[in-house]
């Protein structure tokens, strides 16, 4: 007998990991900021660039992974904060904010401007 497939995660499991990658991300990014800054000896010129670095890393990072899992749009908006609902696809995301993301959804089916 065939084993059955086992399913994909859905979209809110999926958001949960790139939650918990982002979260550990930041961590050590500061963490590797503070080190540069508190305990590796050098000159500041050094120091400041390998601080420059570590933020360009951590950007790209964060370009990557903060995407919707269903659609791959990103899920910042214009303050930077994350979305419960993607405003591309519509897939509930945090379904503890669930009305916040119907709500959103809705104005964004009406045409109305993005909250």
């Amino acid at each position: 007998m065939k084993e059955p497939a086992l399913s994909s995660p859905g979209p809110i499991e999926q958001f949960r990991r790139i939650r918990i990658r982002q979260r550990v991300a930041n961590l050590l990014g500061v963490g590797a900021i503070a080190v540069i800054l508190l305990l590796l000896p050098g000159s500041p010129p050094l120091k400041g660039g390998l601080v420059v670095a570590v933020f360009i890393l951590s950007a790209t990072f964060s370009l990557i992974n903060w995407r919707c899992p269903s659609c791959k749009a990103t899920l910042t908006n214009r303050f930077g904060w994350y979305r419960e609902v993607c405003l591309e696809c519509g897939v509930v995301l945090n379904p503890h904010d669930s009305f916040r993301g119907m709500v959103r959804t809705l104005l964004r089916l009406l045409g109305g401007p993005p909250v």
